[in-house]
């Protein structure tokens, strides 16, 4: 006797498991945008707030990202 998902009826978990696999990946990927989103949204209010502008907001991450090689 073969098990169930090998007689040539592919049970729907299997069946559908790249579109499942697929859709997770998309939904992953488009909240870690949202979320960085909301993250810069926060640093540019939080800079704005203490009366900097996103050009020195910029200055600092491009500073930052040569401090650590990037």
């Amino acid at each position: 006797m073969t098990h169930p998902s090998f007689d040539g009826q592919p049970d729907s978990y299997w069946f559908f498991a790249p579109v499942n696999c697929l859709f997770l990946r998309n939904h992953l990927h488009r909240q870690r945008i949202d979320t960085a989103t909301v993250a810069e949204s926060t640093l540019i209010k939080l800079a704005s707030s203490r009366a900097f502008t996103k050009s020195d907001l910029g200055q600092q991450r491009l500073a930052r990202a040569l401090q650590h090689g990037g």
